[in-house]
C-alpha cells in the first residue's frame, strides 16, 4: 500500500436553526472549519420540520460546498454535534446535521436505486455487481438509506448479501416522525423519493458494526396472515385464537388503549413494527427485532403500510424517539469507522 500523506477525519455539526439556509450556511462554515483536507463523503440527515424544503436542500449544499460523494435522508429525529462539541438530539423541531469526510486512499462509490431496478432474486450475482458497479474482489462496505416507500427493502438487502458476502451493511430508513409528512433521500445532486441510496467505501477503511437498541416491545405479538407488498391487511395473535383475525389497525388502536400513559404519548409519534428475527426463540424481548417503519394506514379497510412486506412474519409495535439504524453484519445496527493504516 503507498504511504498516505493524509489521515482519516470525520467531523458532524448540527444546526438548529429555524431558517434552511441559515442551517447549511452553519454546518458548511463549522464543519470545514475543522477539516484539514478538502472533503471525500458527505452524510446529510434533515428534520422532517423542513420537509416542504426537501428539494432546495441539495442545491444550497452545492452553492456552499464542494464534494463528490453524498447521500442523506430526512427524519423525525436528528442527532449531531452542535456548536459546543456536544452531542444533541433533536425531535419534531428544524435541525440539520452534516457528516464530512476525508477519506485518503479510499475508493468511493455512490448508487441510487428503485424498486424497479432490482434484479430477481433468482438473478446471478453479477447482475447486484452489474448494478452497484464495485467487483466483489474490492471488498466493499456499504452505507445504505432507504425510503420506506420504495419497497423490495428486503429484497435488496439480500442481493447484496449474495453478491458481496462478508461485506458489513448498515444504514437506516427515512422516518417523518408523523403519518402524513412525505419521506425522502438523498444522493448526490438530488433528492430521490422511494428509493434506496447509498454509498460503497473500498481500500484503506473498515467499517465495525454495533449494537444501537433504540426500541421496545409492546403490547401482543402478531402474525401477518394476509397482505399485498408493504401492506398489512390481516393479523392474528401469536400463538394463534380461535375467531381473534382482525385488522392491524383495530389490532393498533386495542393495543394503545392499554399503554401507559406515557408510551400513548409516544405512540402519538414514533410508532415502529417489530419484526421477529429467529422464530424459533421462545422468550423474545429487547433485541430480538428488526425495527421498520409504520409508514401509514387506511381506515377504510383497516389497513397498514410498514417498510418490509412480507405474509406469515411475526410482528410487534415499538414506541421509540428517534429514527432507529439496522445492519447486516449480525443483524446489528450502528458503525464505528476506522483506517487500516
Amino acid at each position: 500500500m503507498p504511504e498516505l500523506t493524509a489521515s482519516m477525519q470525520w467531523v458532524n455539526v448540527l444546526s438548529t436553526r429555524p431558517s434552511l439556509e441559515a442551517a447549511v450556511t452553519e454546518v458548511v462554515e463549522a464543519a470545514q472549519a475543522q477539516l484539514r483536507a478538502a472533503p471525500d463523503l458527505g452524510l446529510v440527515f434533515i428534520s422532517a420540520a423542513f420537509a416542504s424544503e426537501y428539494s432546495r436542500l441539495i442545491p444550497l449544499l452545492q452553492a456552499q460546498l464542494s464534494i463528490p460523494a453524498l447521500i442523506g435522508c430526512g427524519g423525525g429525529g436528528v442527532i449531531g454535534m452542535n456548536l459546543q462539541h456536544h452531542p444533541e438530539e433533536v425531535e419534531g423541531q428544524p435541525a440539520l446535521s452534516l457528516c464530512l469526510a476525508c477519506l485518503p486512499g479510499v475508493q468511493i462509490k455512490t448508487f441510487h436505486l428503485q424498486e424497479g431496478d432490482l434484479p430477481d432474486l433468482d438473478s446471478p450475482p453479477g447482475k447486484w455487481v452489474d448494478l452497484i458497479g464495485v467487483e466483489p474482489e474490492q471488498n466493499p462496505q456499504f452505507i445504505l438509506l432507504v425510503d420506506p416507500m420504495s419497497g423490495r427493502i428486503n429484497d435488496c438487502l439480500q442481493g447484496l448479501d449474495y453478491a458481496y458476502p462478508g461485506s458489513p451493511k448498515v444504514g437506516g430508513l427515512a422516518s417523518s416522525g408523523t403519518l402524513g409528512t412525505p419521506t425522502t433521500v438523498f444522493c448526490d445532486t438530488r433528492s430521490r423519493p422511494e428509493s434506496i441510496v447509498g454509498v460503497a467505501l473500498s481500500g484503506n477503511i473498515v467499517i465495525d458494526t454495533i449494537v444501537a437498541q433504540g426500541c421496545r416491545p409492546i403490547g401482543q405479538l402478531y402474525r401477518v396472515i394476509q397482505g399485498e407488498r408493504n401492506i398489512i391487511l390481516k393479523v392474528e395473535p401469536e400463538p394463534p385464537q380461535s375467531g381473534e383475525v382482525t385488522s392491524p389497525l383495530e389490532a393498533l388502536q386495542n393495543m394503545v388503549q392499554d399503554l401507559s400513559e406515557e408510551d400513548r404519548l409516544l405512540a402519538q409519534n414514533a410508532l415502529f413494527i417489530g419484526v421477529v428475527r429467529d422464530e424459533f426463540k421462545r422468550e423474545l424481548g429487547q433485541g430480538d427485532f428488526l425495527i421498520r417503519n409504520l409508514v401509514g394506514v387506511d381506515p377504510r379497510v383497516g389497513a397498514i403500510a410498514w417498510g418490509s412486506g412480507t405474509t406469515g412474519t411475526a410482528i410487534t409495535v415499538s414506541p421509540a424517539g428517534c429514527p432507529h439504524l439496522w445492519g447486516r453484519s449480525g443483524d446489528v445496527a450502528g458503525a464505528v469507522f476506522d483506517s487500516q493504516c
